[in-house]
C-alpha cells in the first residue's frame, strides 16, 4: 500500500511539472509580417518568405514592416590525404530589419551544422538542403519569437 502511495505521489508531482514547449504558441500569435525587401541567398528567402506568409491577420493593429538580408557560407573544415574536403561547416546568417509604430530595429541571427561529406553527390545535395531547410525554420522561429517582445 505504501509503494502505491509514493508511485501515486511521484506521478502527480511529475505530471503537474509546467512543461510547456518554447515554441507552442507562436502559430497562434495576431500579427501581420509584411516582408517588404529580400536580399541576398534566393533559396534561403523563399523558404523564409514561405515561413511569415502565415502571419498575414488582417485584423490586427501590430503590423511589422521586415527586410531581409540573408548569406549562406559553406566552409571547408577538414580534407583527407589527397586534399578532398571530407567535413564541412555550413553557416546561414539572416539579418531582419524590422519597423514597427515608427521604430527600426535590426535582428540577426546565425546558425551552424557541421556535415560529413555524402557518398554521392546527390546525396550531398539532398542532405545539405534538408539541414537548411531545417536551420532557416530554426532561425525563423527565434525571429518570430524576438518580435513578439517589440512593443
Amino acid at each position: 500500500m505504501l509503494k502505491i502511495l509514493k508511485v501515486t505521489i511521484i506521478f502527480l508531482f511529475v505530471s503537474n511539472c509546467g512543461y510547456v514547449p518554447i515554441y507552442s504558441d507562436i502559430n497562434n500569435t495576431k500579427i501581420k509580417i509584411t516582408i517588404k525587401n529580400l536580399k541576398g541567398e534566393r533559396n534561403i528567402n523563399n523558404i523564409i518568405a514561405q515561413k511569415l506568409s502565415i502571419y498575414k491577420n488582417p485584423n490586427t493593429d501590430k503590423n511589422y514592416i521586415v527586410n531581409v538580408f540573408s548569406k549562406y557560407e559553406k566552409i571547408s573544415l577538414t580534407k583527407n590525404a589527397a586534399g578532398d574536403t571530407t567535413n564541412f561547416r555550413l553557416v546561414i546568417k539572416v539579418d531582419f530589419f524590422v519597423n514597427f509604430n515608427e521604430n527600426s530595429q535590426t535582428i540577426s541571427f546565425e546558425e551552424k551544422f557541421d556535415i560529413k561529406k555524402g557518398s554521392t553527390i546527390f546525396e550531398q545535395q539532398n542532405y545539405e538542403k534538408i539541414v537548411i531547410r531545417n536551420m532557416v525554420n530554426n532561425i525563423t522561429k527565434k525571429f518570430i519569437s524576438q518580435l513578439l517582445k517589440i512593443q
